[in-house]
């Protein structure tokens, strides 16, 4: 069972899934294996130390690695807009580490959306990219977003079974599947994927 970025389900009082998995694991078959990611993180490390578990320190084992992948990766890809090695690094640097980022970016660049001349307009991380993505879909139709996008996303992303979209829809109280299909394609075709 593979459980990634353990850590994100912490709360004020501790981490659940990890105090649950503590408690019962002696409960699970012996031939029943899991594979935890997190960050360091005292409220996950903690519940769990009982069963000594292999820690990979992957921020200091892949990190540089990392990094370096991603700097080769946005001086290739961006090598026609004769980048300097700053603006590589700066991009790498907002990045965070997360490949996805870098190449959200870089293709943005190539879109046109942000400039090489100006790279203090790229988003700070993976969270203000969205953040941006989204505001630049529904820049024109922000009450469309907030009264019915917003209502789907929590909805799938809080389902743990694929839903069918009559469902989907019911629970976010939309009318009309076809007003909703409409104006969704739409905004999304502007984005010119």
């Amino acid at each position: 069972v593979l459980i990634d970025a353990l850590d994100e389900a912490n709360d004020e009082y501790g981490n659940k899934i990890a105090q649950t998995l503590a408690r019962h694991m002696d409960r699970m078959p012996h031939w029943m294996r899991f594979i935890l990611t997190s960050r360091d993180d005292s409220k996950v490390r903690l519940p769990l130390q009982q069963f000594k578990p292999q820690v990979f320190d992957l921020d200091t084992s892949i990190s540089d690695n990392n990094k370096n992948d991603m700097f080769e990766f946005v001086k290739y890809e961006l090598s026609s807009y004769e980048l300097t090695i700053d603006q590589c690094k700066h991009i790498v640097e907002k990045s965070n580490g997360v490949f996805l980022y870098a190449k959200l970016v870089v293709d943005d660049i190539k879109r046109g959306i942000y400039s090489v001349n100006d790279l203090s307009n790229i988003p700070t991380d993976i969270n203000s990219y969205y953040y941006n993505l989204f505001s630049r879909i529904f820049q024109n139709d922000l009450r469309f977003y907030e009264d019915y996008v917003v209502k789907v996303l929590e909805i799938v992303l809080a389902s743990s079974n694929t839903m069918h979209i009559s469902l989907v829809r019911e629970c976010a109280q939309i009318e009309s599947e076809k007003t909703f299909f409409k104006t969704a394609t739409h905004n999304i075709s502007s984005l010119n994927f």
